[in-house]
C-alpha cells in the first residue's frame, strides 16, 4: 500500500541531520506545519497533492536563503509517497536535535511508517507538557524531575506536585544523547505520579536536587523546595470526580492570580514510596532571598568538599555533609559586604581595606552579592562597575548580559563552562550564552551567544555532563520551550513542542566559541612567562592576569609565540613562530590581533613591548610600568588583545 503523505524532511546543511521545530508555512492556504524530532513533516492536504505549494520556511536559529522576492521559502509538489529534503543554515552555534517529553515527538516519523528512535514516541505517561527539569546521577541512573505537568484531560487532572522519572546512562544501555533519551515515568493510572504528595493547599516546587551519602553511608537522592500559595485566585474551581483524592489548589485552572512563596524546605526521596518526604521546613526570612539557589554542583576547596549554589554564578555554598545541607546557620555566602549585613545601602556597609579595595570572601549569615545586586549597587554608586564580581559580556559587542543558569567543569577545556540564560534581550527569556571560565568564581567575562529564539521562551537551562562526548568537546543542554513570558506576549503557541523540554547540542571546536581567556604572567624557572591558566604548570601558585585572549586559533587573529633573549634569557613574545637561530618551532602562548588589521573589537587594546634599562628584562602589558622611567617602550605593538574589565581575581584569594 502507497504511504498517502508526502514526505518532508529538513535538515542542518552541514551535519546533515534532521532538525526539529522547523515550521512550513503553505501561503497559499494559511497552515503550518512542524517538523517532528527528526526534522519530518508527513503533509497530506486533499486538493493540494499534485499541485506546486509555496512553503515559507523558518526555525529558530535556522532559516533559507532569501530568493529573489526578499523570501525565505520553497516550492514543492507534494504527492502520495513521494519525497522532498530541504536543507536549512544554522545561524547558530547550537544544533536543535530533539524533544524530551510531551506528545508526539515522532509524529510525522510514525505516520511515515518509519522506525523512532525512542520507546514512546507518541505519548509517554499521557505527559504533554512538562515545566523545567532537573536532573542528578542516583544509584546509576539517571534521575529525573519537572515541576507542572500537563495530561490530554482538562486541568483538573494536571500534575502540580512534581513529575519524576529514571532513564539510563549512555554507558549502561541508555540512548546515544544524539538519538534522544528513553525516559520511564513514575506513574499512577494512566498519568504521572505526583512525587512530593504534601498536604496542605500548596504547589510544591522543587530546586537543586543533588546526591549524598547519609551518616550510614547510603546513598540519598535530596531536593530543596518551595511551598507556594495562590493568591487571587479565580473563584470558580472547576469540578472534580470525588475519586480524585489530590489537594484542592491543584484543580483550579492554570494562569489564574498570582503565586507566593511562604516557605523553603528540603526533601528526601523515600524509594519504597517512591516518592519525595519533607525533612525539614523554614520560612522564608524577608532579609534573605531564602533557600541557597540552583544548579548544584560538588567542589573542593582547601581540601574540603561543599555543594555549591548558583545565583547567576555559584557563590552560595554548603558543607557536602548530610546534616549541614538544611541548616541555613552552615552556608556561606561569597560577598563584599561586612559581616552580618544582608542588603548594602550605605559605603560602610562594603567591606573594603584600608586602600579601599574590596574585600570579598566566604562568610555566613551575610548575604551574597549575585549579578542583579550587583547592578543595584553599581547603579547607587556602592560599587565602581570594574568592582563587579562577574560581568558577563557579549564579546562581539561589549554589551553587558544580564543572565543565569548552570555552571560544570569541562575536561575538554580544561575549564568551567556556562551555559547561562539571558533575563532580556531580543527574546525576553529566550537567548542563550556560553561562558568560560579557570574557577567557578571567575572570571566569567566573555560570552558568545549559542541559540536564539524569536519571540518565545525558553528558560531554566541546564547542562547534562553526563551525556558528554569525545572528551567534553560534545556537550548537551535542554530548557523549557513555551510561549509564557513572552513580550509582547505571543499568542501562537506552538502545536506540541510547546510547554517541554528541547535539547541541543554544542561542539566546543565550533569556531565561533572561541573566546578571549584569561593570560597570566607568572614566574618558571627564572622566566616570566604569558600563558593561559590551563597551560600553566600545577606547581605554579603566584600569578597576576594581565589580559584576555583566545588560547587557540580563529578567524582574524595571529600566533603569539614565546622565544627566548640569547643575553638575558628573558621571554620575548613574538609573531615570528620560529627561533631565528635554532630553526625550532616556537610555542604559541596565545593569539592576538595584528594592529594593522584594524576595526577592532571592543575592549581591546595593544600589549606593548617594555625592556628595562639596566637588566634588558622585557616586560609586556597594555598598562605602562610603575617605574616607567625605567624602561624603554617598543614604537610598534606586539598585538591587539583584551583588556579586562573587571578586577576580581579569584587565584589572588586562593578560591581555584
Amino acid at each position: 500500500m502507497t504511504c498517502p503523505y508526502f514526505k518532508i524532511k529538513v535538515i542542518d546543511s552541514e551535519t546533515r541531520r534532521g532538525v526539529p521545530l522547523i515550521r512550513l508555512n503553505a501561503t497559499g492556504t494559511c497552515t503550518e506545519h512542524f517538523t517532528d524530532s527528526n526534522g519530518l513533516i508527513a503533509y497530506y492536504e486533499p486538493g493540494l497533492m499534485g499541485r506546486r505549494v509555496y512553503f515559507l520556511v523558518d526555525g529558530h536559529g535556522y532559516c533559507l536563503p532569501k530568493n529573489e522576492f526578499g523570501e525565505r521559502g520553497i516550492e514543492l509538489i507534494p504527492a502520495s509517497g513521494g519525497k522532498a529534503v530541504i536543507e536549512v543554515e544554522r545561524l547558530q552555534p547550537a544544533q536543535r536535535i530533539y524533544r524530551i517529553t510531551g506528545q508526539g515527538i515522532c509524529r510525522d516519523t510514525l505516520l511515515l511508517g518509519e522506525e523512532a528512535p525512542i520507546h514512546e514516541p507518541a505519548l509517554n505517561a499521557g505527559v504533554c507538557g512538562q515545566d523545567s527539569a532537573q536532573t542528578a546521577i542516583y544509584k546509576g541512573k539517571i534521575f529525573w524531575i519537572w515541576g507542572d505537568t500537563k495530561s490530554p484531560r482538562f486541568s483538573a487532572f494536571w500534575n502540580f506536585k512534581v513529575t519524576g522519572a529514571v532513564s539510563e546512562l549512555p554507558e549502561n544501555g541508555g540512548l546515544d544523547p544524539d538519538a534522544g533519551v528513553n525516559l520511564k515515568y513514575f506513574t499512577k493510572d494512566d498519568f504521572t505520579k505526583q512525587m512530593m504528595p504534601l498536604p496542605g493547599g500548596y504547589l510544591y516546587w522543587l530546586g537543586s536536587l543533588h546526591t549524598i551519602h547519609d551518616e550510614t553511608g547510603r546513598e540519598r537522592l535530596l531536593t530543596f523546595y518551595v511551598k507556594v500559595a495562590g493568591s487571587d485566585i479565580v473563584d470558580k474551581e472547576i469540578p472534580v470526580p470525588a475519586k480524585r483524592e489530590e489537594d484542592d489548589v491543584t484543580h483550579r485552572a492554570m494562569g489564574h492570580g498570582k503565586f507566593r512563596v511562604v516557605a523553603w524546605g528540603r526533601a528526601i526521596f523515600n524509594d519504597e514510596k517512591q516518592e519525595f518526604e519533607s525533612l525539614e521546613e523554614h520560612d522564608i526570612d524577608p532579609k534573605t532571598k531564602g533557600g541557597f539557589g540552583n544548579a548544584p554542583f560538588v567542589h573542593a576547596d582547601n581540601g574540603r568538599k561543599y555543594l555549591y549554589f548558583t545565583r547567576g554564578i555559584p557563590i552560595v555554598r554548603v558543607p557536602y555533609e548530610f546534616k549541614a545541607l538544611g541548616n541555613p546557620a552552615r552556608a556561606e555566602f561569597f560577598t563584599c559586604l561586612k559581616a552580618g549585613c544582608h542588603k548594602a545601602e550605605k559605603p560602610e556597609d562594603i567591606d573594603r581595606d584600608e586602600r579601599g579595595r574590596l574585600k570579598w570572601g566566604w562568610k555566613t549569615g551575610t548575604e551574597s552579592v549575585d549579578p542583579s545586586e550587583a547592578d543595584r549597587l553599581v547603579t547607587a554608586g556602592l560599587l565602581k562597575d570594574s568592582e563587579r564580581l562577574s560581568r558577563f559580556t557579549d564579546t562581539t559587542t561589549g554589551r553587558l548580559i544580564h543572565a543565569r543558569g548552570m555552571i560544570a567543569y569541562n575536561p575538554y577545556r580544561k575549564r568551567w563552562i556556562a551555559i547561562l540564560l539571558e533575563l532580556g534581550g531580543t527574546s525576553a527569556l529566550g537567548e542563550v550564552w556560553y561562558l568560560e571560565a579557570d574557577t567557578p568564581l571567575g572570571p566569567w567575562v566573555h560570552a558568545r551567544k549559542i541559540v536564539t529564539h524569536s519571540n518565545y521562551s525558553f528558560y531554566n537551562v541546564i547542562q547534562h555532563p553526563y551525556f558528554a562526548k569525545d572528551g567534553g568537546r560534545y556537550i548537551y543542554f535542554e530548557g523549557t520551550y513555551t510561549y509564557t513570558f513572552t513580550h509582547p506576549l505571543n499568542t501562537h503557541p506552538t502545536p506540541r513542542y510547546d510547554y517541554n523540554q528541547i535539547m541541543y547540542k554544542l561542539d566546543l571546536e565550533d569556531p565561533r566559541l572561541c573566546l578571549p581567556v584569561a593570560i597570566y604572567r607568572y614566574e618558571d624557572a627564572g622566566r616570566t612567562m604569558y600563558r593561559d591558566h590551563a597551560a600553566i604548570p600545577g606547581a605554579v601558585t603566584k600569578r597576576e592576569r594581565v589580559f584576555f585572549a583566545p588560547d587557540r586559533p580563529r578567524a582574524g587573529t595571529v600566533a603569539i609565540h614565546e622565544d627566548i633573549d640569547r643575553k638575558t634569557g628573558a621571554t620575548v613574545l613574538t609573531r615570528v613562530d620560529y627561533d631565528l637561530i635554532t630553526g625550532e618551532r616556537l610555542h604559541a602562548a596565545f593569539y592576538g590581533i595584528p594592529p594593522e588589521a584594524g576595526n577592532s573589537p571592543p575592549q581591546t587594546a595593544p600589549i606593548l613591548e617594555y625592556i628595562h634599562t639596566i637588566t634588558g628584562v622585557r616586560l609586556y602589558s597594555i598598562q605602562p610600568p610603575k617605574d616607567i622611567t625605567r624602561y624603554y617602550m617598543s614604537p610598534e605593538p606586539v598585538c591587539l588583545v583584551w583588556k579586562s574589565p573587571i578586577e576580581f581575581d579569584p587565584f589572588a584569594l586562593g578560591q581555584a
